[in-house]
């Protein structure tokens, strides 16, 4: 299976939340102000702020000089990084690997789950709609690799592209330097050697890059083109027991929420039996619509891959799962696993 990844870049992160917390200043120039060095200045600007000429960096006088209008809110990093955790935990439901990419940004490995929604554009598209719907403005890319994912999020033309397989260098030639992660030192001294895409320095030999710009700039254009690796630091750890479901329809009923179970049940048993394994406990969660997550635990006193036994178990305690809007996805995991002992047989 070819590896894919996705790269999700917000750039108006701060401030949509900020206008989340605040609906009344929607479609107004927004800015959340900071301390730094005995001065007050703009941190982040929204795309209309932006507009009246007020940039990041500018002091707070001088953005007020520019738009009398604008609105000021404090700036909070620590909220923004929860934000961030919060939004990458939110694209469990769409990829097993999420990694958060601060400060504005996250990547998954979504390899092997678009077919789950018809193909990496319907994918991809689902994963923008989502979070539009929360209020958050996005740039979203695919790729053979994060580097190359995250460059196109990051610096293309097009909001949502999908770079076709193997096609990472076309993706990266017309894009600036910048666009490999390196240090602003480094993009500067290339500015200075006239090097403004990265097609012109793309063939130089990787001694001749390495003596004038450094190692860095070989490892983040080889880990872009697929040649060096890269790994992902995973929001959440993997469990090998666990099995996902997403659903083409939000699911409403009780019934529809039995079936999920099933289903669900039935894939994770027939690998504990493979394995000759039981679970001790399984975590049911079950995604809604709106973006909030419910689960439900249950435990058994032996390990167990019995499908109706499991099941049974958890459909006595699935009255506290409440669809309103509707469940869009659900997973099932088993945290607990042991080596089941042989059954005895029958008298």
């Amino acid at each position: 299976m070819p590896r894919r990844f996705l790269s999700i870049y917000f750039p108006f992160l701060a401030t949509d939340y900020a206008l989340k917390q605040h609906p009344e200043y929607k479609g107004k120039p927004v800015v959340l102000k900071a301390a730094e060095r005995g001065r007050i200045v703009v941190r982040k600007a929204n795309e209309q702020a932006l507009q009246e000429g007020i940039a990041c960096g500018k002091t707070l006088a001088d953005a007020r000089a520019l738009c009398a209008e604008v609105m000021v809110l404090d700036y909070d990093a620590e909220q923004l990084s929860q934000v961030l955790s919060e939004l990458a935990e939110a694209c469990l439901r769409f990829a097993p690997v999420v990694a958060p990419d601060a400060p504005d940004g996250i990547n998954l490995d979504c390899s092997g789950c678009a077919h789950l929604w018809g193909g990496e554009e319907p994918y991809a598209q689902a994963i923008v709609n989502y979070f539009v719907a929360m209020g958050f403005q996005l740039r979203l890319a695919m790729a053979d690799t994060v580097g190359a994912a995250w460059a196109v999020a990051h610096y293309a033309s097009q909001p949502l592209q999908i770079v076709p397989e193997g096609a990472q260098a076309q993706a990266l030639a017309h894009l600036p330097p910048a666009a490999l992660r390196i240090l602003p030192d480094t993009v500067h001294r290339m500015q200075q050697l006239g090097f403004k895409q990265i097609a012109q320095f793309m063939t130089i030999p990787a001694p001749v890059l390495k003596r004038r710009l450094g190692p860095m700039l070989l490892c983040r254009l080889g880990q872009a083109l697929g040649v060096e690796p890269e790994c992902l630091l995973p929001i959440k750890v993997l469990s090998p027991y666990c099995e996902q479901l997403s659903c083409l329809e939000p699911v409403l009923t009780v019934g529809g929420i039995d079936i999920a179970l099933r289903h669900l049940v039935e894939r994770l048993c027939q690998r504990l039996s493979n394995e000759r394994k039981g679970a001790r406990s399984l975590q049911l969660r079950a995604y809604r619509t709106d973006g909030s997550r419910q689960e439900v635990q249950i435990g058994t006193n032996n390990p167990s891959a019995d499908r109706q036994h499991l099941y049974q178990l958890l459909v006595l305690n699935r009255s506290s799962l409440t669809p309103e809007a509707g469940f869009e996805a659900f997973e099932l995991e088993a945290p607990l696993v042991e080596d089941k002992g042989d059954t005895q047989e029958t008298l």
